[in-house]
Parts: structure tokens; C-alpha cells; sequence
């Protein structure tokens, strides 16, 4: 596959005429967030920080149900659970 592509672009090394520029230098120019936009919907996205908490209390209690052991120390392994594998088995 070619790339016709110029090695350098045109507009690299030379002036560029800069229509904003006298408006963002002067702090006269509008963002985007300044512009009023009729029917747009705004939403904020909301996060929490029990959610990671929340989750692990999911699964801990699902092993409860399941064995009627509480695990309460971090990270929940089998090894937590009736004694561990058994080895030699």
C-alpha cells in the first residue's frame, strides 16, 4: 500500500491566517460549553465509592449461604473454607 501523503504538510513553516486568535488571546472567545443548545438532555454521571466495597459484601455473603462459613479477612480463598484442600489425597 502507498502513502500519498506530502512528506511534510503544506502548512508547516509557513504563516496561518488564525481567525480566533485575537478572540482566545483576549479571552473574548466562546467554548463550547457556552453555547446555548435548545432541547439537549443533560446528564451527570454519578460514581461511589461503595460500590467496590458493596461487591466483595455480595460475595461474601454468597459463600456464607453456600458453606455457612463467614469470611471475613481479604482476598476470599479456598483455603478459607472448611479447613482448606485437603492434601495427600
Amino acid at each position: 500500500m502507498e502513502n500519498h501523503l506530502p512528506a511534510t504538510p503544506p502548512s508547516i513553516g509557513r504563516p496561518l491566517s488564525r481567525v480566533d486568535g485575537h478572540l482566545k488571546v483576549t479571552g473574548q472567545a466562546r467554548c463550547a460549553a457556552e453555547h446555548a443548545v435548545p432541547g439537549v438532555v443533560h446528564g451527570v454521571l454519578l460514581t461511589s465509592e461503595i460500590g467496590p466495597i458493596g461487591f466483595t459484601a455480595a460475595v461474601a455473603n454468597a459463600v456464607y449461604h453456600a458453606t455457612r462459613q463467614r469470611i471475613r479477612e481479604l482476598p476470599i480463598t479456598p483455603d478459607k473454607l472448611v479447613g482448606g484442600p485437603k492434601r495427600g489425597v
